[in-house]
């Protein structure tokens, strides 16, 4: 009884899980979580070229406005 106490604390302090559906329960997690964030970094890695693209036609529109406006021969 008192070793089944140990192996609770112990589980606990450690942050481990203590059954095999608690294992189970958090080794889903864990690749629920892996598998989410895989897929956010793929779709930032996709959609970086198109907002590099707008901010550079931004960054030259603004810069022939400023010249047009300010830049007199």
């Amino acid at each position: 009884m008192e070793k089944e106490n140990l192996e609770k604390e112990k589980s606990v302090l450690m942050g481990t899980a203590s059954t095999q559906d608690n294992q189970d329960g958090a080794l889903e997690i864990t690749v629920s979580g892996i598998s989410l964030f895989a897929i956010g970094a793929h779709l930032s890695y996709v959609n970086i070229a198109p907002q590099q693209a707008r901010a550079k036609a931004r960054k030259e529109f603004v810069k022939e406005r400023l010249l047009k406006k300010y830049w007199k021969e």
